[in-house]
């Protein structure tokens, strides 16, 4: 829910040109048919860029949490770790929306701030429920 919303503005809304640019121009077209940004060699680029940003978040995860410590002195546990790995994925994922955008307009920023607003609206409310409340479990 988080970070679909910006993905799907982004995947409809954002384009380079306009309808008009391509019209007067079908050279541009070109690109598509020669596969130029849907290659083997792009295609193992972004897989490379995901999996070196995986392995960063991990290991500063790890690092992190490590060290760190609850109100009772207990080391981090996997409730915290957990919710720090989702929130940069959140943080992260939109982020990159926002950098790889060709239009930077209010919607495309209402939905990538949007939804990073509300992520920490729902985990600071559902973190004041307990889950005895949550699921009605005594």
């Amino acid at each position: 829910m988080f970070t679909f919303l910006p993905i799907i503005w982004f995947a409809v809304f954002d384009w380079e040109k306009d309808k008009e640019e391509l019209l007067r121009n079908p050279k541009l077209y070109k690109i598509g048919l020669l596969d130029i940004y849907f290659n083997t060699y792009v295609f193992c680029r972004w897989f490379a860029y995901a999996f070196s940003q995986g392995t960063l978040l991990l290991l500063l995860t790890y690092h992190s949490m490590n060290f760190s410590t609850s109100e009772s002195g207990k080391s981090g546990t996997l409730y915290i770790s957990g919710q720090f790995i989702f929130s940069a994925v959140v943080i992260l994922v939109n982020l990159k929306i926002l950098v790889s955008s060709y239009q930077i307009c209010f919607w495309n920023c209402f939905w990538i701030f949007g939804s990073i607003a509300s992520f920490y609206i729902f985990f600071g409310i559902l973190s004041a429920i307990s889950a005895s409340e949550m699921f009605g479990v005594f």
